[in-house]
């Protein structure tokens, strides 16, 4: 699909490959995890004082986590570009057939911010749109990767927990895309039959309007939920990191005492 002025909106080819890439990557990230499940920890001196490395954080976690991110990352980009969902006019009839006689509506992130835009002249639900579903989730997955393998020498234990709380709090708002395509797969179902002819067995021919869903939105709720199951991850480690810390300086302190 291609803008009036020349710009392609949706690249099937370019997001599955995006796609692939992603599945390679998230299954090298199982890989590690199951190699380094066992074994003394052996980081460069960069990471001290990192997340990843805290005595709270499992040794495959501290690999697996940021490659799952790579992986979303990657996922987030090919759904960017491939279609979450079609609307159709059908035509079908039992038990198999189907024919798709006219394409009402196409739905893709850039395509859909696009016609909010200059169609629709919406710009302030294309902004909204723009906002919580193209630069949100990818934010929120680079902040976390920054919190997870930066030290606390450069990040700060008070801002790093001000990333891990608050995109954890707000990266539940991705999800608005997934309730949206499925609202409008169930209201965008009509099906008007045909009268079936006495003394005929076969099925009458029904006209219905159908919204399918395709492998972008796939896509999408696999990087969507992995996300927040890495925001939560996040978050509950620091907060463990956190505690064993503060325990520890009141156990040196009562030694001194």
């Amino acid at each position: 699909i291609q803008h009036p002025s020349g710009q392609i909106l949706i690249r099937p080819a370019f997001g599955k490959l995006c796609c692939w890439i992603a599945l390679a990557t998230f299954l090298l990230a199982l890989l590690l995890g199951v190699l380094l499940k066992r074994g003394p920890r052996s980081y460069s001196h960069w990471f001290a004082g990192a997340l990843c490395q805290c005595d709270s954080v499992p040794r495959s976690l501290a690999v697996m986590l940021p490659v799952t991110i790579l992986a979303c990352l990657c996922f987030l980009l090919g759904s960017n570009y491939l279609l979450m969902a079609q609307t159709f006019v059908n035509l079908e009839q039992a038990p198999s057939f189907v024919w798709n006689a006219f394409q009402v509506m196409v739905y893709s992130l850039f395509y859909s911010i696009d016609a909010l835009y200059y169609d629709a002249d919406l710009k302030a639900m294309s902004w909204v749109v723009l906002c919580f579903s193209a630069i949100l989730p990818y934010v929120k997955l680079i902040l976390m990767l920054v919190s997870w393998l930066t030290p606390k020498q450069i990040l700060p234990l008070r801002l790093r927990s001000w990333i891990v709380v608050l995109m954890d709090d707000i990266g539940k708002f991705s999800l608005v895309d997934v309730f949206t395509v499925q609202f409008l797969s169930g209201v965008f179902h009509i099906e008007v039959a045909g009268a079936a002819a006495a003394g005929v067995a076969v099925e009458p021919l029904r006209v219905v309007l159908r919204t399918n869903e395709e492998l972008g939105f796939a896509a999408f709720v696999f990087a969507t939920v992995a996300s927040l199951l890495i925001g939560h991850l996040c978050r509950h480690y620091h907060q463990k990191s956190v505690k064993r810390s503060s325990h520890a300086c009141e156990l040196r302190g009562a030694g001194d005492v």
